[in-house]
């Protein structure tokens, strides 16, 4: 027998040694390699599976932890070393720490963009009360006179026209009585325009 055993797992080359195969003899790594299994012990003995993965597996066999690269994750490594049939893997002596805090990084990121967001639908709603409210110091206007235009620059493009800044911007007009009616937007000279209703008034809510 060779020193080394040669594994090809999906299509990349390890060679392992025996010594340290024979440290975990109940795994099929060892088995496969050994005398019983393999008759021409310089052939590659093929694995389908994930070849990227399997030198944190080695890792994991040599020192008994390992630390996962931000691409692998302790869930994955867990599964190959089972396959492999490496049996009582304390979690903790694996390492996923990179993972998780890109994890937490998208996460960060994704609240930051939901603030972002509320703060714009804020705004806008702000400026919508603030139009209407105009109409409550005019005695002049009456009934549906009372409809009103909230106009803004696009600055943003389409994003500001889409049903979600729209329902982003409802969330706060309702607790006044008042919503954007999408239905109804007007585009005058590179501006957009809304109109604002009350509840109360006689077209549907859309």
């Amino acid at each position: 027998m060779t020193k080394v055993a040669k594994f090809n797992v999906g299509g990349k080359i390890y060679e392992v040694s025996r010594s340290l195969l024979e440290r975990y003899p109940d795994t099929m790594l060892a088995k496969s390699s050994s005398k019983q299994w393999q008759e021409d012990s310089t052939s590659e003995i093929f694995i389908e599976r994930d070849g990227e993965l399997f030198r944190h597996v080695l890792s994991f066999l040599r020192d008994g932890h390992v630390a996962l690269p931000v691409t692998e994750t302790k869930k994955r490594l867990m599964l190959e070393l089972q396959y492999y049939g490496v049996d009582s893997v304390n979690e903790e002596s694996i390492d996923d720490n990179a993972s998780q805090s890109l994890q937490c990084g998208d996460i960060y990121k994704k609240t930051i963009k939901g603030f972002n967001n509320d703060i714009r639908f804020l705004r806008f709603s702000v400026k919508c009360i603030s139009e209407w409210s105009s109409d409550l110091l005019n005695p002049t206007l009456k009934g549906s006179e009372s409809t009103k235009h909230v106009e803004f620059v696009r600055e943003t493009g389409d994003s500001m026209l889409s049903r979600e800044f729209i329902s982003g911007c409802n969330t706060h007009l309702n607790k006044v009585g008042l919503y954007l009616s999408s239905k109804n937007k007007l585009s005058i000279k590179g501006y957009e325009m809304f109109i604002i209703k009350t509840y109360s008034e006689t077209e549907s809510k859309d």
